[in-house]
């Protein structure tokens, strides 16, 4: 097949492996980018633009773009014929292609726009040009590879460069981290897998309104706010997280699918009791959790609020002695005043102490960093060290 590896004149085996190589890279980079890493910005991109009329789907955009972008290849060898040392700038037009396909603004809900393409393709194709007249004259006077095969350094040298293209089309594509997290979690909300969302960016730091908005959206409706909410980094605009209160923008979902928390009057006081507990006024907080949770089934971040409740709230004034007025009679018998009762400590305080502990030692090399690691999912570890 020719038209698919070769031109006319069939070369060589180096020029034959040369070529073959850089099409399984290609295709590979190809597919496995847009599938695993760009899917997300293309499903916001096509729904924008088609106003939500067509869906994106990974796999089948993945295969149809890398098909495309690989034919497109097979016209530019044809027409350049560049099947040595030069042969990946065959490639630099697909490359191109699939840069701008994927440098979807992270505003694309605001208006779409080519931002600065429309500068650099013109000059970019010059350039292009230029390099592909240079070595179609200087091609005929290569030397033929010492070592045919797979280890020519003509295949090495094609392959090298095709890298470098491969990390130029990554840098200049959508690398928004904050973007990419807050598409995924919408596509999985609405497709009701909230269990999913909640796990994107786990082990991330990059925050925003709307991915606070967002996972605390998903960890309400899987009835899991009070225990993982403070296990991910956030960051909150105005008094509350609710949706509608705070302007967040979303591109996949509506008003609609976000209003189904608020029918909830369990994930209304978990965003009240959330809330409260992001502005640390842990008094007011206790008087209102005990109210809706018993104690054996407590949410893990309300019992580590609590136990900061219990270190800083003032001791109880000691009763005094009940007595039965009407009978006369003590209402505790001698045997049970005698009786010595042992509390078993309890072991939510017992790790604050831990932690209270750990925190005075910040002359230790590596302090903050086995701090977090060992708190950094904990309530406590916001509360104490948010100003710090």
């Amino acid at each position: 097949m020719p038209f698919l590896f070769f031109n006319s004149q069939q070369g060589p085996a180096t020029k034959w492996y040369t070529v073959v190589a850089c099409a399984c890279a290609f295709c590979l980079f190809s597919f496995c980018y847009l599938l695993f890493y760009q899917t997300d910005v293309l499903v916001a991109g096509q729904h924008v633009l088609s106003e939500g009329k067509t869906h994106y789907v990974g796999w089948v955009g993945a295969v149809l773009i890398t098909l495309t972008l690989f034919l497109l290849q097979r016209v530019v060898f044809m027409f350049t014929k560049l099947s040595k040392r030069a042969h990946f700038l065959t490639y630099f037009p697909s490359m191109l292609i699939l840069t701008i396909v994927t440098d979807v603004s992270s505003n694309i809900d605001l208006g779409f726009s080519f931002g600065g393409w429309y500068v650099a393709v013109p000059i970019l194709m010059l350039f292009f040009i230029g390099a592909v007249w240079t070595a179609r004259q200087m091609e005929p006077f290569e030397p033929e590879p010492a070592s045919p095969g797979v280890t020519s350094r003509t295949i090495w040298v094609n392959l090298i460069a095709m890298v470098v293209m491969m990390v130029l089309t990554g840098i200049f594509s959508n690398g928004d981290e904050a973007f990419h997290q807050r598409m995924r979690m919408e596509r999985l909300i609405a497709q009701g897998k909230y269990a999913q969302a909640i796990k994107v960016g786990r082990k991330s730091q990059v925050a925003d309104p709307q991915i606070t908005m967002l996972r605390a959206f998903a960890l309400s409706k899987k009835g899991l706010m009070g225990e993982h909410f403070f296990e991910y980094p956030f960051v909150r605009e105005g008094k509350t997280l609710m949706h509608d209160t705070i302007g967040n923008r979303t591109i996949l979902l509506n008003d609609s699918i976000l209003a189904t928390v608020v029918k909830s009057s369990r994930a209304r006081l978990d965003y009240k009791l959330i809330d409260m507990l992001i502005d640390r006024d842990v008094e007011k907080f206790a008087v209102t959790v005990r109210k809706a949770y018993p104690d054996s089934i407590m949410p893990k971040h309300y019992a580590e609020a609590l136990a900061i409740y219990k270190k800083i709230a003032p001791p109880p004034p000691p009763k005094a002695e009940e007595t039965d007025s009407k009978k006369g009679k003590k209402k505790k018998k001698k045997k049970e005043e005698e009786k010595v009762v042992v509390q078993a400590p309890d072991p939510m305080q017992l790790r604050l102490d831990e932690f209270l502990k750990m925190k005075e030692k910040k002359d230790k090399p590596g302090w903050a960093l086995q701090l977090r690691k060992k708190f950094g999912d904990t309530y406590w570890y916001y509360y104490y060290m948010k100003d710090e």
